[in-house]
């Protein structure tokens, strides 16, 4: 793998001849490499913290249908109910699953789960509909990704549903 390979050219690049701006390099590089690795990686977010009524409410993300950005708040939509979270999007989706959630929009986090069909629109985007009826569109930035995920390339395709 990568790092075995980086691992014999500093091994070789040590021996007499090597040169030693490139070898400080590749082991800065490998350096960074190993303290990453080690690093565990956090957990995704699975609660989010709501104020209802002067009370935290717990939400977790499995019941989130979507995520709207209004600034530097996001509105968590759980059902017939929203919340107003102060969190930038942008932040919230760092921390969520990504095998759950994808963005697909810069105003729009999706769950998933929770998408049922999708409709091309105008100038290269589209609209998604979730299982609750609502409809959210797609910005031509994340269609791909979208449709990536949703193993629809080759059928959109064929279907001349991209332009």
């Amino acid at each position: 793998d990568a790092f075995l390979r980086a691992k014999e050219r500093v091994a070789a690049r040590a021996r007499p001849g090597g040169s030693g701006v490139e070898d400080e390099r590749m082991r800065a590089l490998l350096a960074e490499f190993i303290a990453g690795a080690q690093q565990p990686a956090r957990p995704a977010l699975d609660r989010i913290a709501v104020r209802v009524d002067g009370v935290l409410r717990i939400v977790r993300t499995t019941d989130v249908d979507w995520i709207e950005s209004e600034g530097n708040y996001v509105r968590v939509h759980s059902g017939s109910t929203s919340h107003l979270v102060r969190m930038t999007a942008a932040s919230l989706e760092s921390q969520l699953d990504p095998r759950t959630f994808i963005r697909v929009h810069r105003r729009y986090i999706v769950n998933v789960d929770r998408i049922v069909e999708v409709q091309p629109w105008f100038a290269g985007d589209a609209v998604i509909i979730l299982r609750n009826g609502a409809k959210l569109r797609v910005s031509r930035t994340f269609r791909e990704r979208l449709h990536a995920r949703l193993g629809a390339r080759g059928d959109v395709e064929r279907e001349g549903l991209l332009n």
